[in-house]
């Protein structure tokens, strides 16, 4: 990215789009990346408003069987094959 302003925006707003929350987006930012300037509110919540999440990843699958978290989703097929492979 041109800027590490953009890149923080770039970041925020892939981290929506994957289902996370304004704050859990902005800890990954501040954790992940650290600069200065991420250490104030006031930059944090103004890159926020510029981002506008019409899309997000729940508009692509089924949000029954995926989270965020990265948690595997149960499935019948999923429940069958780790059954057969315990057993």
């Amino acid at each position: 990215y041109p800027s590490a302003s953009e890149a923080d925006m770039a970041t925020l707003s892939k981290l929506l789009y994957w289902g996370y929350s304004k704050n859990e987006a902005a800890t990954i930012l501040r954790k992940y990346r650290y600069r200065d300037k991420l250490l104030r509110d006031d930059y944090i919540q103004g890159t926020l408003t510029k981002i506008n999440v019409k899309d997000t990843i729940a508009n692509h699958v089924n949000v029954k069987y995926w989270t965020p978290q990265g948690t595997q989703a149960k499935t019948k097929d999923t429940t069958e094959t780790a059954a057969k492979m315990n057993a």
